[in-house]
């Protein structure tokens, strides 16, 4: 009975850390390289992904800055200076989009996490990063939801529309994602102009008639297949 007590009380000691602590995924949109600083602790190791754990809850203030190769040099572009709120027992996934803006793309409980103690690194208790950036074919859906997570957030039409463009440049979006982007347009012309940018990055052109199910009005249809004909 002795011991009964105590197991239930380490138990519930633990879920009580759980739920107290949190945890913090911090990346950029178009992962490059970038070095950090969280709450005055400098994270100077450069990487895509910065993961924290048993990190306390609350508004944090963050410094973030990309690496640049220019010439033989790199160099340091700050992106981001501010604060962002992390909530207590659960995993927060931020992720700097192309307006310098940290947006909070998902977020996961901890306590539901059963393979957290696999992983994480031996020294510092920070857990691997497991999602997939690519698949064979290109951006792994993980990557891509959080790439539209943040096309969402931006609420100008005309700078979303250079996000996406940008996006769309670095070659590595399949046909049916670059339809599932389009749909964020509410205009017809900028998911033509969007769909003829993409054609040339897509990669499986094979497939690229898909971002024809994206358009709703038949002169739309019509303009994108003088363009893509051409």
């Amino acid at each position: 009975m002795r011991a009964l007590t105590i197991s239930i009380s380490l138990l519930f000691f633990y879920n009580l850390s759980v739920a107290q602590l949190a945890e913090l995924s911090l990346s950029l949109s178009d992962s490059a390289f970038f070095i950090s600083k969280v709450r005055l602790t400098d994270y100077s190791q450069p990487g895509q992904v910065l993961n924290i754990s048993e990190f306390e809850p609350g508004n944090c203030l963050i410094e973030v800055s990309k690496l640049k190769t220019v010439g033989q040099s790199t160099i340091q572009q700050p992106v981001f200076n501010g604060n962002i709120f992390i909530e207590a027992g659960m995993r927060n996934h931020y992720v700097i989009n192309y307006a310098n803006q940290p947006v909070l793309v998902k977020t996961e409980a901890l306590a539901q996490d059963k393979g957290n103690a696999q992983n994480m690194m031996a020294s510092g208790g920070i857990p691997i990063n497991t999602q997939a950036e690519t698949d064979v074919l290109g951006m792994s859906n993980f990557k891509f939801n959080e790439q539209l997570e943040m096309l969402r957030n931006i609420d100008q039409e005309r700078q979303r529309y250079i996000t996406a463009r940008d996006l769309l440049s670095l070659g590595t979006l399949k046909s049916s994602q670059i339809a599932e982007m389009m749909l964020l347009f509410p205009s017809e012309t900028n998911r033509v102009r969007i769909a003829d940018e993409g054609q040339q990055f897509a990669t499986d052109p094979e497939n690229y008639q898909v971002v024809f199910e994206a358009l709703s009005r038949r002169s739309a249809v019509r303009r994108l297949s003088r363009r893509l004909s051409n």
